[in-house]
């Protein structure tokens, strides 16, 4: 989820940082509009700013924004384009400027028919981390697993390729480099990963992912993100791969219950389960005895009380887990002892994944159209 500029962005940046204000409600060719300024001085209520022509301006602030329409939304902060990037990153305003929706870049490499085969391209500072470095985005943060993908210049290339369905009218070529204020995933029959852009724009034509490196941006900035929106990067790119396999497949877990109702998802399949917090919490609320289970045929469900409030539960059949069911899940025994013993906080043995399924069986057996909510 990319966020427009909060107040804790603005008070990070220092007198002399150049920054680009624009309107909150772009339209096409809204780039051309944007306004570079100088940060003269900022306090907690307003900022004042120096144009090109030497003018100062003071724009008053609302929750870390200035007030006036026109210049209402921080576009960039740090160092503006240069002659070799030339005006194109600024073109992202138009479609970053999306609260709640995850802008990308896709390079369209080939066309067969109604379909291009693209792949997933950010700026390479994102592929790294830059630990403390965090105050304005997180796509520099701390890292769980190194970039798997490859790095060209200052380009990073995802190593999933996607097919794109282009709208009416949309000519892109290949070499193309597409902006989108979000996408859709959806995984097809044949395992292929087919992308449906929004409010997409082509930003430039590359004759090779060598120039293409060149044009994006690098981190010349301590502690400033050229990009304080930024694009998704391959950690953004892996959940929203993950979410679209999800769906395809059927909703079912494998779950440890302990003492104080404790409730773990151990491993999950389906869309239900690709968000394990949030189940987790919807299955803790069932009384369900200690042990190990298998839950599935899940189905979610909703609903909006008088008040506004909206309520949800997931309706499933709960049965005692078996050994067949671990590695069915590409599990081994000794991983789930390892678990149950990290979240009872005890001593580590290897027979803690039997004991668990031992206990779920010695509680009754299987148990039909349960509903956690």
């Amino acid at each position: 989820m990319r966020r427009r500029v909060s107040r804790l962005a603005i008070q990070h940046l220092s007198a002399g940082a150049r920054i680009l204000l624009g309107s909150a409600k772009p339209w096409p060719g809204f780039e051309h509009s944007l306004k570079s300024y100088v940060l003269v001085d900022r306090d907690d209520d307003a900022i004042s700013l120096r144009d090109d022509h030497g003018e100062i301006h003071k724009h008053p602030l609302h929750e870390g924004r200035p007030t006036d329409p026109l210049t209402s939304e921080i576009y960039w902060a740090g160092p503006l384009p240069t002659p070799q990037t030339g005006l194109f990153p600024i073109a992202w305003a138009r479609l970053l400027n999306s609260a709640g929706r995850s802008a990308v870049m896709l390079h369209m490499l080939r066309f067969d028919g109604a379909h291009a085969t693209a792949e997933f391209v950010f700026p390479a500072y994102a592929a790294q981390a830059h630990e403390g470095l965090d105050h304005f985005t997180n796509l520099v943060s701390e890292r769980d697993k190194p970039f798997e993908g490859e790095i060209v210049g200052s380009a990073a290339f995802h190593r999933q390729h996607v097919l794109v369905a282009l709208p009416d009218g949309f000519h892109a070529r290949p070499g193309d480099l597409v902006g989108a204020a979000s996408i859709k995933l959806e995984m097809t029959p044949e395992g292929a990963f087919l992308a449906e852009l929004e409010d997409a724009v082509i930003l430039r034509f590359f004759r090779s992912r060598e120039e293409l490196g060149e044009a994006l941006p690098t981190w010349s900035v301590s502690a400033v993100n050229p990009f304080e929106f930024g694009p998704a990067d391959d950690r953004e790119f892996d959940r929203l791969l993950g979410a679209a396999r999800a769906r395809t497949e059927p909703n079912e877990a494998i779950v440890y219950r302990y003492e104080h109702d404790g409730t773990h998802i151990v491993a999950g399949r389906g869309a239900l389960f690709f968000d394990t917090g949030a189940a987790e919490d919807t299955l803790s609320n069932h009384r369900c005895a200690p042990g190990l289970w298998i839950v599935e045929q899940a189905t979610g469900w909703s609903h909006q009380c008088l008040e506004g409030e909206v309520d949800f539960g997931i309706d499933a059949t709960w049965r005692p887990a078996t050994p067949a069911d671990v590695l069915r899940f590409g599990l081994t025994p000794e991983q789930v002892s390892q678990t149950i013993a990290e979240l009872r906080e005890i001593e580590p043995l290897p027979t803690l994944c039997d004991e668990a399924i031992e206990a779920a069986c010695a509680a009754g057996g299987p148990s039909l159209g349960l509903t956690a909510g």
